[in-house]
């Protein structure tokens, strides 16, 4: 398959994902994944976000899984196990995945502001109010951060 014919079914999956067509693009992804080539992460991650999208959430974990043995240093298939191991109720499972996320990519504020957040979900002001300082240690722009972070230093005790 040439890049070209790549690119343009990658952009019939990602389409048929955003217009609420999981099972469509989850042949695509796959019909990709299959195919070797540079592009192949995305395509498995492509694969796993259709299956939570088709609410497979066993099998998206297990493919996010899989993803971080293959490529252990890519955050992303960290911190979509952490979300969906959260919207299952398991947060100290979740919480070890943005851990990992962190642990992975720790120069990416991203990585720790979605830790930041679960944590502060999870009730853990503490730490929560260390990964949102981390975050923006790393990227003090981000702005937008900040009234979660008010909010934590707010409730946190003298």
């Amino acid at each position: 398959m040439s890049a070209a014919e790549r690119a343009a079914v990658r952009a019939q999956a990602d389409e048929a994902l955003r217009a609420g067509r999981p099972g469509q693009a989850l042949a695509l992804y796959q019909q990709l994944a299959a195919v070797e080539g540079q592009e192949i992460v995305d395509d498995r991650v492509g694969v796993a976000e259709a299956l939570a999208a088709l609410r497979l959430s066993d099998q998206a974990l297990a493919e996010f899984g899989a993803i971080s043995v293959t490529w252990p240093d890519f955050p992303l298939a960290y911190i979509r196990q952490g979300a969906l191991l959260e919207e299952q109720g398991a947060t100290e499972a979740a919480l070890t995945a943005y851990r990992a996320a962190v642990s992975r990519a720790p120069q990416s504020a991203d990585a720790h502001l979605v830790l930041a957040y679960a944590l502060a979900r999870a009730g853990r002001g503490p730490e929560a109010l260390a990964a949102f300082e981390d975050a923006l240690a790393l990227d003090p722009t981000r702005s937008e951060e900040q009234p979660a972070l008010q909010a934590l230093i707010d409730a946190s005790p003298p």
